[in-house]
């Protein structure tokens, strides 16, 4: 997770959770990073070739904040390296 992502969402869920017992947020929190590392080890090991994500979004014809969101949620099996999101070349989104 970047700096910039743990001060706007990992300390604020972490802080949540101290002062009211809620774990919402930050259960929601780690199940996507959980979902995003499962996505990356598959990605890694069986993809030939990996691409920025705005790749993908333009080839499939996916406006680039609506694959960057759909990235985000995990609803599309993309991950970050080095601070950019990526994902396989050939994957196709079924509900495009």
């Amino acid at each position: 997770m970047r700096a910039r992502g743990r001060h706007t969402e990992y300390y604020p869920a972490l802080d949540a959770y101290g002062r009211t017992d809620r774990h919402d947020a930050m259960t929601r929190l780690l199940a996507l990073l959980a979902l995003e590392s499962l996505h990356k080890r598959i990605t890694l090991l069986t993809s030939r070739d990996i691409i920025p994500l705005a790749d993908w979004a333009r080839a499939a014809g996916v406006r680039g904040n609506v694959a960057a969101n759909k990235a985000k949620r995990q609803t599309i099996p993309s991950f970050r390296l080095r601070d950019r999101w990526m994902i396989a070349a050939e994957y196709r989104d079924p509900t495009l």
